[in-house]
């Protein structure tokens, strides 16, 4: 139960801050969600290795690539 809220917790505010609303350090955020994709792929659910890999594939499609055109991350010129 815990760990579902954390794992709640930790969406919600990644996607408040960095992708959904705001777009700012696109890159460090979807890095650290992928760690945390990872924790929990080796230590809580390591039977749901098909839904933490499609997570991975966008989360590193999102290291790889950035916010995109219209985020916040390329108007401030954040790398």
């Amino acid at each position: 139960m815990i760990i579902r809220l954390y794992q709640a917790f930790v969406t919600l505010t990644h996607r408040l801050i960095s992708n959904d609303v705001i777009s700012l350090i696109t890159r460090l955020s979807a890095l650290a969600f992928l760690s945390m994709t990872a924790v929990i792929e080796i230590f809580v659910y390591p039977a749901a290795w098909s839904t933490h890999l499609s997570w991975a594939a966008l989360l590193l499609y999102l290291i790889a690539k950035g916010g995109g055109r219209f985020s916040l991350d390329r108007i401030l010129k954040v790398p």
